[in-house]
């Protein structure tokens, strides 16, 4: 499979946390490849990335699956074997893509749902023995600041 960059989808990718702190994503050598997966209440999306001069990211793959992990959940309860399970599957799914990419360096998030779920940590063990993804459970405000960043970063810069 041949990959081709194109450099006008091409974003700047600033290292600045939530409220101005250092973030834990370390900027890779130029032309490096990086992955982040976002694990959310319905869905589970994953961007594969080149880093390149300037510290531009190059988007060099895109996934989102449908899995539904909050299905027939309610705040304090568990989350559902068979919506694991789907989502699981996608897991391994992006597992073998990033592998074939050749990308070691993965960032995995889970959000609200898997936060207030009883049973997250037997999940992420579980996603961890599948996968060897090691999943960071994000507080809100990582989740709110990281939402805000990705949309904000897609709109033309403005000028006053």
């Amino acid at each position: 499979m041949d990959l081709k960059l194109d450099p006008d989808r091409a974003i700047r990718f600033s290292p600045q946390g939530p409220e101005g702190q250092e973030s834990s994503v370390t900027l890779q050598p130029n032309n490096a490849c990086l992955a982040s997966i976002d694990i959310g209440s319905h869905t589970i999306r994953m961007l594969a990335a080149r880093i390149t001069g300037g510290n531009r990211v190059c988007p060099v793959a895109v996934e989102r699956r449908i899995t539904r992990l909050a299905g027939d959940f309610d705040n304090g309860q568990t989350l559902k074997e068979a919506a694991m399970d789907r989502s699981l599957c996608v897991l391994k799914e992006y597992a073998g893509i990033l592998k074939d990419l050749g990308i070691r360096s993965i960032n995995c998030g889970a959000t609200g749902v898997v936060r207030r779920a009883e049973n997250s940590e037997r999940f992420l063990k579980m996603i961890r023995e599948t996968t060897g993804f090691e999943v960071s459970i994000l507080s809100e405000l990582a989740e709110a600041y990281l939402s805000a960043k990705g949309s904000l970063s897609v709109l033309p810069p403005t000028t006053n």
